[in-house]
């Protein structure tokens, strides 16, 4: 966040140590949740990497997907007819049913 130059944006940054698993493990998302108090529905994961796109909302939360250079989501997804562009065009919000299911192997991983 700091080389990005948004750090100032954030009021709070999270830790899956206490949670003992990475993303896209669903119980990441769940503890932020947690903490804020708020539902998973009541969250927005932004991330410039897909398989945290397709963690956050398989688990209810809403997505933005940030198209850095070299990123993308995937060839095969569509973004769906409500989703809405900034004016930059670089940002999309996706709904879930246009998302791959994460393969069972990396649900809870730890690498």
């Amino acid at each position: 966040m700091k080389h990005a130059g948004i750090e100032k944006y954030v009021e709070r940054k999270f830790s899956v140590d206490s949670v003992r698993k990475y993303k896209p493990a669903p119980e990441t998302y769940r503890m932020v949740a947690k903490e804020l108090n708020v539902t998973t529905s009541g969250l927005r994961m932004v991330a410039a990497h897909a398989w945290d796109i397709v963690g956050a909302m398989q688990t209810g939360c809403a997505a933005a997907f940030v198209a850095r250079p070299g990123k993308v989501l995937n060839p095969d997804i569509r973004p769906c007819s409500s989703h809405q562009r900034r004016s930059s065009g670089r940002h999309r919000s996706l709904s879930s049913d246009h998302l791959p299911s994460i393969p069972s192997e990396w649900r809870g991983r730890k690498d």
